[in-house]
This record gives C-alpha cells, structure tokens and sequence, in this order.
C-alpha cells in the first residue's frame, strides 16, 4: 500500500508538472499568433506534444509506461481547465451546454483512471498491454524500444487526445453567433449527449462487473457474465460510444457549412481511436488474454470482440 501510494503521488506530480509546462507553451504558442489568424488545432496540439515530451522523460527513467493510462484519463479534464484559464476565447459566462460537456468528460477521466489504478500496485508495475508490446524488445532492441518505440506510442498517444478533444475545444471557444444559434437544443445535439451518457454508463457497469469477478478471486479464468456474454471488450465499444457522442453534441451547435470546412469539427480523433482500439483487442487476443483459463472455449461463444454482429 506504501508502494502504490508513493507511486500515484509521484505519477500525478509529474503528470501536474507536465501540464504546467504544457500550459506555458500554449500560452506562448497563442500570444504569438495573429490575431485574426488564431490556430486552434496548432495550439491545441502543442499543449498536448509538450506534455507527453515531459512524460517521455519520466518514463525512461523510472524504466516504466504506466503513466501513459493516467495521461489518457486525466489530460483530456486537464486541457479543458488550461484552456479555461488561459484564452480570452472561451465563453466565460455560465452556460450549462458547456457544464454539461464537462462534467461528462470529467466522470470518464475520473472513472478510467480509477479503474486502471485501484488494480495497480505500483512502480514498477504496469498495464499487461504494454508489457506485452515491451517484452519483445530484449537485449540490444531495448535501444530501439526507448529511442524509437516508447517515443513513437507517446506521439500517437498525443495526437489521439489532441483530435478527441479539439471538438470540444472548439466548442468552448465558438464565437457569438454560434453561441447565439446554439441557445437551443436541437434534435442531434441530444442525440449526441444520449449516446455520450449510454456509453459512460456501459462503461460504468463493465468496469463494475470486471472489479467483482477479479474481487472473487477468479482472476485465473476469463471473465464471461454480464456483458461480456455478449462482447469480450465492452469497454472498448463504450469508449467509442462515447466519444462519437461528445464529437456529435459538440459538432451540432455550429452551422453545417462550418462542419464541412473547418477539419477541427471533423471526428479525426474518433476515428483514430476507433482503429486503435481494433488494435488492442488483437494484442488482447493474441498476448493478453490468451493464457486465461476457458478463453478459447469463451472466444469461440462470444464471436464478437468490439462491436455487435462485427467479427473483429
């Protein structure tokens, strides 16, 4: 318990430090802008490279990528209060549209990263996902893993945030007439938040179900009640769900010209993520989980890994 506590307090430390710088050099980046050519993406973007830099140090180091799972969960709530505080853009005045994506973002961030770190034990622990990527590099291809490798998943980790969350972003920052035309909901805005609340609920009741079967000790065998009778990661398909909600509530309030333009509404980072996550429940499949107790037998009754009535 001492271990895990001074992990998480020097993990969230540098994760903090981080932000700080991250925050600078956006500050920076955007007082030397135009100002009427103002960059949202470019701005948003160096927020994101600059942190993930910091966490790049801090993971050689300590010899360890754990960090990574909490930057995923805390930065997207930590950019968003950057942003709050250091652009003028940002409609300042209450508006519950704004609170409302807020807090949905904030309940993912703080229940993803308590699902992953109430299970981890401390440095020099980390997810099995990454060991399993790691554990091919050995010997002299440890160089390339920590000067190649590591660097490379922190970049992709950083643009995956960055796309995610700069609908979002430009949603905090819309100009008057967007604001002035998005005062009601319209039909696809509630569509949008409908699909984000069910996603987080699925993801909710998955982390829940995963919590008690590891609590009865059956940690051995695959997981198979719930709703992972009917999907193996329905944690994954709910963060899809998710996101595709907070880019379709964020997205319906500026006009359809803008949309169409203007690539910062586009769902890039929804995309990404979506075939990212394809990816992982390959290396689930086929690195993970596949010494559990039962898991052929359960792979070949629950056919589909990541979206119903889809075989991958």
């Amino acid at each position: 318990m001492i271990r895990k506590t001074f992990s998480l307090v020097i993990a969230l430390a540098w994760i903090g430090f981080s932000v700080y710088l991250g925050s600078l050099m956006q500050q920076a980046f955007d007082e030397n802008q135009d100002q009427g050519r103002y960059n949202l993406a470019f701005s948003h973007i160096a927020f994101d490279i600059t942190v993930i830099v910091s966490i790049c140090i801090f993971n050689f180091f300590w010899n360890n990528l754990q960090i990574f799972d909490a930057y995923y969960g805390l930065i997207p709530v930590a950019r968003l209060i950057v942003l709050k505080m250091n652009s003028d853009k940002v409609l300042q005045e209450f508006n519950f549209k704004n609170f409302l994506i807020t807090t949905l973002i904030g309940i993912w961030g703080v229940r993803l990263f308590a699902h992953i770190f109430q299970k981890w034990r401390g440095f020099p622990d980390q997810d099995r996902r990454i060991t399993a990527t790691e554990m091919r590099y050995t010997g002299a291809k440890r160089i390339f893993f920590w000067l190649w490798q590591q660097p490379f998943i922190a970049f992709m980790n950083a643009l995956l945030i960055s796309f995610l969350t700069l609908p979002v972003a430009a949603f905090y920052t819309r100009d008057a007439e967007a604001i002035k035309k998005g005062e009601n909901y319209n039909l696809s805005e509630l569509l949008g938040y409908a699909i984000a609340i069910y996603g987080l609920a699925v993801q909710s009741i998955a982390d829940l179900e995963s919590n008690i079967w590891r609590d009865l000790g059956d940690s051995k065998k695959v997981c198979d009640s719930g709703l992972r009778r009917y999907l193996r990661y329905p944690q994954y398909y709910a963060e899809i769900v998710f996101w595709f909600g907070i880019w379709g509530a964020c997205v319906s309030v500026f006009p359809t010209a803008t949309v169409v333009t203007n690539f910062v509404n586009w769902p890039i980072g929804w995309a990404v993520e979506a075939l990212w996550l394809v990816i992982m429940t390959k290396i689930m499949d086929k690195k993970v989980l596949v010494n559990k107790d039962g898991w052929q037998e359960y792979k070949r009754k629950v056919r589909f890994g990541l979206i119903p009535f889809f075989r991958f």
